[in-house]
C-alpha cells in the first residue's frame, strides 16, 4: 500500500476545505502510528515523501518518522522506484487529497482520501469524513474492492480533464473520450 505524503506547507490545513484530519503531517504521523499499534498483517506500507518536498525545503520529516517508527512493515519508498512503478505494484493507495488517487482510480484501485480534493463525490475513492471510518478502511485495507469498469472510465475522464483544463477556466478542450455531460459531475470543492 502506498502512503502518498502531501507537502506540509503547501496549504498546511487544505485552504480550509474539509479534512479528516488537521493538517497533512497529523495525517501522516497518525497513519503511521496506527499502522504500526495495529499490526495489520502480510501488508507492505510504502510511504513516499511529495517528490516537490527537496523545493520546498522538507526532505528528511517523511523519512524521519518512518524511522522513528521502526516497523518492518512500513519502509520508506526508494527513489528509484517511479510513479508509474508504484501503480503496477501497489494494491492502493492513501493521500490527504493528492492526484495521486485518481492516477490510481485510473488503474482500478480505490484510493482512500482524507479530505476534499478535485475528484471528489465522483465515486471513485474511499472519502472517511471523520477518523473512525479512515482507520476502520486501514483495518480492511486487504478487502477493498477495485474499481469497476465504469468507475475507470469516470476517473480517466476526471484525470483527461484536469490536465487540459485550468480549474478555474472549466472549458472542456475538445476530446473522444470525454463526455461534455460529464463535465458538471466533478465537484470542485466550492
Amino acid at each position: 500500500i502506498l502512503i502518498a505524503s502531501h507537502l506540509f506547507s503547501d496549504a498546511p490545513h487544505g485552504d480550509g476545505l474539509d479534512m479528516v484530519f488537521e493538517g497533512y503531517f497529523s495525517q501522516l504521523k497518525d497513519t503511521l502510528n496506527f499502522i504500526d499499534e495495529n499490526e495489520i498483517k502480510n501488508v507492505l506500507w510504502l510511504v513516499r515523501p511529495h517528490p516537490l518536498s527537496k523545493d520546498y525545503q522538507e526532505v528528511g520529516i517523511v523519512e524521519n518518522l518512518v524511522k522513528k517508527i521502526n516497523n518492518k512493515n512500513i519502509i520508506l519508498c526508494p527513489k528509484s522506484i517511479s510513479t508509474q512503478n508504484l501503480l503496477e505494484i501497489c494494491d492502493h493507495v492513501i493521500t490527504t487529497r493528492g492526484t495521486i488517487g485518481l492516477e490510481f482510480a485510473c488503474y482500478g484501485k480505490c484510493p482512500i482520501i482524507a479530505g476534499i480534493s478535485s475528484y471528489s463525490k465522483l465515486n471513485i475513492a474511499l472519502e472517511p469524513k471523520n477518523k473512525k471510518k479512515y482507520f476502520l478502511y486501514l483495518k480492511q485495507i486487504k478487502r477493498l474492492p477495485r474499481l469497476n469498469k465504469k468507475q475507470v472510465l469516470k476517473a480517466r475522464q476526471a484525470l483527461y480533464f484536469l490536465e487540459k483544463t485550468e480549474l478555474w477556466d472549466k472549458k472542456l478542450k475538445k476530446s473522444e473520450i470525454f463526455l461534455n455531460s460529464h463535465k458538471n459531475n466533478i465537484n470542485w470543492g466550492d
